[in-house]
């Protein structure tokens, strides 16, 4: 997974200005994942009643490539996947090295 280092800088109410260097992934969709995973127990825990709406977004970038997605209609909400297809391969490796 290729990252960027990038500079964050804030001013405190004083006028002091502090900066951090932040390693992030490059791929916005990584970095979505990111912050998915990373609010789950915090804010979607909080929400039950967007909790299974919360999974299946995290499910739908796990295993779904980007042709799948590109054939989901509003008919066909629930598009199957294989656990054998490159999206749901990648999706996973993604998932435990995270």
């Amino acid at each position: 997974m290729e990252t960027e280092t990038i500079q964050v800088c804030s001013t405190n109410d004083e006028g002091v200005e502090s900066c951090q260097s932040i390693t992030r992934p490059k791929a916005i969709c990584a970095r979505f994942m990111q912050l998915l995973l990373g609010n789950l127990r915090d804010r979607a825990a909080k929400a039950w009643a967007r909790f299974e709406y919360y999974l299946d977004i995290i499910l739908g970038f796990g295993v779904n490539s980007d042709t799948d997605f590109s054939e989901m209609t509003d008919s066909n909400a629930e598009t199957p996947w294989s656990i054998e297809s490159e999206g749901c391969r990648i999706g996973f490796e993604y998932y435990f090295k995270i």
